[in-house]
């Protein structure tokens, strides 16, 4: 079970505590619970990437982060009258800001304390059901004399914390050539949740080579603004809070220590750090206080330099969003930016290939196909379906469907070929995926009184369809080349 690894066990912890405090409030009575035990074995089991299981945990926080900015954000915990309430709300909310705030606490309190109340709440409460209260109680018979050096108590991070909504946002105020004390900003992301909360974190110092100078831990008030004393950081360049991961919290770095890192990322040794810093680059283009060609441009220079894997994927994910999200078609034409990351992309896959990197290949494999726009990148994805490109590495049926999608969205492409492609790769692969693909290639290309009938279809289902079969046509007939079709077509459903 790799229960020996410390972070890996750390880490399960956090999961499995906080899926237990979902069962209460009937959402399960005790005779249909599994109980304690069954579940906790159930999360244990399977194979995790030990090395950068926290990496993996930042990653995945990205689900509540996102959520927790949305006018339907609701509080960790709540009254839950029936099951269909329940699946409501497990979200990214429930999940993942529910295990970052149980990893806060072991923060708060200290591991060795954490550690025993959970080794306490477990064998209390093995093969039974349990509550939150219950829980909180553990809690506190191992952290009170620490909170107390806080002035906290656990009641009061349970209302700041699992009772309230709303995430926080955090920028710092500092001068590098004046680096005896910063002031640390904190606000709400949402102006409906203005809840202040308190912080346990950390703050990190970074030299002109990415070398780490100073950590410092700070316990941030739920005030506005709080004042740090700072010492020995005089040859900083850029300053990172929530050094570690500690904390749940949104963070906007300060233009000094933005503009270091977009050049000098790839410099700093700790992944866990560079994932961060990534994260917090994207959170400035998404609120739009950064330019996202600058972005772009920062992440051009970045990758070719990154040896991480997980780092290059959360990176070319953040790409992904970007030109999906936030850069105009035409700028994106104007600058050729599907087509200078398709390079950039494959640039990097011929070397791993050369390098036998099977992980990365695998990764980068699939973004090259993703960037894939310009008609010689598609023509490029047709030779590899042939077995005439990069032969290094094998294209299994997702990724073959994937570029047979590229092709039907390609305008350029003639539509014999479109056809000859879906012929073969729909007699290669009878299998349900395989089907589902083909309706969603053939739904990309239909006329515009089809795309109408198809319409109709879906206003006015007969259910005779799977829920499945429909949801793959709906992905070829919402295909972006087809926005003002899609814009007539809702103007005449208003």
């Amino acid at each position: 079970l790799c229960l020996r690894d410390k972070d890996f066990w750390q880490t399960r912890q956090i999961y499995i505590i906080f899926f237990f405090f979902q069962a209460e409030d009937g959402i399960r009575d005790a005779q249909e619970s599994r109980g304690l035990g069954d579940v906790y074995k159930r999360q244990v089991h399977g194979e995790i990437d030990l090395k950068n299981i926290w990496l993996e945990f930042l990653f995945n926080k990205g689900w509540a982060y996102r959520e927790d900015q949305l006018s339907t954000t609701h509080p960790i915990a709540g009254k839950v009258a029936n099951t269909e309430q329940a699946e409501m709300i497990f979200d990214g909310i429930t999940y993942t800001k529910g295990a970052s705030t149980i990893k806060q606490l072991m923060s708060l309190i200290g591991e060795e304390n954490f550690s025993k109340a959970v080794g306490y709440y477990f064998n209390k409460y093995a093969w039974k059901n349990a509550t939150f209260e219950e829980f909180i109680d553990a809690m506190s018979k191992f952290s009170d004399e620490q909170l107390k050096k806080y002035d906290l108590n656990l009641d009061q991070w349970k209302d700041m914390w699992i009772s309230t909504a709303g995430l926080n946002e955090f920028s710092i105020e500092w001068n590098p050539k004046n680096s005896t004390k910063l002031t640390i900003i904190q606000s709400h992301a949402l102006e409906q949740h203005q809840t202040l909360r308190f912080h346990k974190t950390k703050l990190a110092f970074f030299g002109a080579e990415g070398n780490l100078i100073k950590t410092q831990d700070v316990l941030i008030p739920n005030k506005e603004r709080f004042e740090v004393n700072i010492e020995g950081v005089q040859n900083a360049e850029a300053v990172l809070l929530n050094y570690g991961d500690e904390a749940y919290m949104k963070l906007i770095l300060d233009k000094q220590s933005s503009d270091f890192f977009l050049k000098n990322l790839y410099k700093i040794d700790d992944n866990l750090s560079k994932g961060l810093i990534w994260r917090a680059l994207w959170d400035t283009v998404r609120d739009g206080k950064e330019s996202s060609l600058k972005f772009l441009e920062g992440v051009t220079n970045l990758l070719p330099q990154e040896q991480n894997d997980q780092i290059i994927s959360i990176a070319l994910n953040y790409v992904s969003g970007v030109l999906r999200n936030f850069i105009p078609k035409k700028i994106a034409e104007e600058h050729r930016l599907y087509d200078k990351y398709f390079q950039v992309t494959l640039n990097m896959l011929n070397q791993s290939l050369e390098a036998k990197n099977v992980n990365r290949s695998n990764l980068l494999r699939d973004k090259l196909i993703e960037f894939a726009r310009d008609k010689q990148n598609v023509e490029f994805l047709i030779q590899w379906l042939d077995g005439q490109q990069l032969k290094g590495i094998e294209l299994g049926a997702n990724s073959r469907w994937a570029c047979i999608v590229k092709i039907f969205q390609n305008k350029e492409i003639e539509q014999s070929t479109k056809d000859n492609y879906l012929q073969k790769e729909a007699e290669r692969d009878r299998s349900d995926f395989g089907l589902r693909a083909k309706y969603r290639c053939e739904t990309i290309v239909v006329s515009k009184d089809q795309r109408k009938t198809l319409w109709s279809s879906f206003l006015k289902s007969d259910g005779k369809e799977s829920v499945k079969n429909v949801e793959a046509r709906m992905s070829g007939f919402n295909d972006e080349n087809h926005v003002d079709e899609l814009q007539e077509l809702s103007l005449i459903h208003i």
